[in-house]
């Protein structure tokens, strides 16, 4: 079993570029890190769906940020059961058909964080594009911003970012026939009203058999 396949759990293209001088800030740029730093440190819930192709799977949500760091529940709702619980880089899947743990050690963010580093190398090989008009996904406000390839061998990309919040509420990976792949909140909760409790597995994990999955860089 792949504990974290795409399909499954979830994961934007990360948005990377080459190596190359540092461009100046720009408004696009500053919406990219303020989208990034709000998948890591609100707390927030909801439901979302991630779409390719003919796939559709819906997943719930919970993010809370406490003393220890950053702890989330992840939990498929369509397909074979399973649940992701995660607590900064120790990620567990949970595998109740079969009664298993797996266990993976891995330093990379996931849907709503979409960047490898702080960004600055995107303008070399991207136009980012901030829409002046607003959309509304998952009944909030949000900018949307898009990110055009300058060149041919590259993916383009459209992120629509909280008005309030800067948290990504939908991102869509575009070739050039349209939209590739999609994840866009259905609902979402944002601030105090997310409780600690939504943490907890569905399952009592106490004699589950516990498998360490190797990671290679």
């Amino acid at each position: 079993v792949q504990p974290l396949d795409l399909a499954l759990y979830h994961r934007v293209a990360p948005v990377q570029a080459a190596d190359t001088a540092e461009a100046p800030q720009s408004p696009g740029m500053e919406l990219l890190q303020k989208m990034q730093k709000a998948a890591r440190t609100l707390d927030y819930a909801g439901v979302y769906t991630y779409q390719q192709g003919s796939l559709v799977l819906s997943t719930r949500v919970v993010h809370v940020v406490d003393g220890t760091g950053e702890r989330e529940r992840i939990a498929m709702l369509d397909g074979p059961p399973r649940e992701y619980i995660r607590h900064n880089e120790t990620t567990q899947c949970l595998l109740p058909d079969h009664k298993v743990v797996l266990v993976e050690q891995r330093e990379s963010d996931r849907f709503p964080a979409i960047l490898f580093d702080d960004g600055s190398q995107l303008p070399a090989h991207y136009d980012l594009q901030l829409a002046d008009t607003p959309e509304r996904v998952a009944g909030r406000s949000c900018h949307n911003l898009t990110l055009a390839p300058r060149d041919a061998q590259r993916y383009g990309y459209r992120f629509c970012a909280d008005k309030e919040t800067g948290l990504l509420l939908r991102a869509q990976t575009l070739g050039a026939d349209g939209v590739l792949t999609q994840i866009v909140f259905n609902t979402l909760e944002v601030g105090k009203g997310v409780k600690s409790e939504g943490l907890e597995p569905t399952w009592n994990t106490k004699d589950w058999k516990v498998v360490e999955v190797p990671v290679d860089e």
